[in-house]
């Protein structure tokens, strides 16, 4: 229940009730489980994504380095699992501007990801389109756009024109068009993910609030 709570205010970008509700699911799995169990990481995934969300990249990271230890007791490197907590980290690598290293681990998770359970999939769709903002930072704008251009492909066979999942690819190649000064396509693209958060939420959500923002910039 907890698990389920932190879900949906992550989605509402809530951080700091997702940020309740995966402190309870931590304590309470530590307790029943131990603090080296399989249920116990997947908490501190959890807690770790919202330090990851609040710019906390240096208790995000500790978090992350922890779960991938102790995954790496029961499983090894190539577990769906463990790449979850992988990816969390290169996450942070990313956003802490240690791109090199980032892109080993997103790279080891895109491999994984393809021979377990396909291109087809919402967690590999999710992956490229991390390796697209990793490729939005180092500059490298032809590869950006083809990893935001393959997770929307993927998404939009997987769960048709409007999911969050298609909103935050929008987003990924809207910043794009931003950056290089195409403002008709960055305008277009976030527009369209304005559009499905709209349709997703009746409340508006914050990430509304942020789209909205860029396009009075870009009027």
């Amino acid at each position: 229940t907890y698990d389920l709570l932190f879900e949906l205010y992550r989605d509402f970008s809530n951080f700091d009730k997702a940020e309740l509700y995966a402190d309870k699911s931590l304590n309470a799995r530590t307790y029943a489980e131990g603090k080296y169990s399989l249920k116990t990481a997947k908490s501190l995934d959890n807690r770790a994504y919202v330090y990851y969300c609040k710019n906390d990249f240096i208790l995000s990271d500790s978090l992350y380095t922890k779960a991938c230890l102790i995954k790496q007791i029961y499983q090894d490197q190539d577990n769906l699992n463990y790449i979850t907590s992988l990816n969390g980290l290169a996450l942070v690598y990313s956003a802490t501007n240690r791109l090199d290293t980032a892109g080993i681990y997103f790279e080891h998770s895109r491999k994984t990801l393809e021979n377990r359970v396909g291109k087809q999939h919402p967690e590999y769709a999710i992956i490229i389109s991390n390796i697209g903002y990793l490729r939005l930072k180092q500059k490298e704008f032809v590869k950006a756009e083809q990893c935001f251009n393959e997770a929307l492909l993927i998404n939009k066979k997987l769960f048709g024109t409007i999911h969050l999942n298609i909103a935050e690819n929008l987003l990924g190649l809207a910043s794009l068009s931003e950056i290089k000064g195409e403002n008709t396509a960055a305008k277009n693209n976030y527009t369209k993910a304005l559009t499905i958060y709209k349709k997703l939420f009746k409340f508006k959500h914050p990430k509304c609030i942020m789209i909205e923002s860029k396009l009075n910039i870009l009027k």
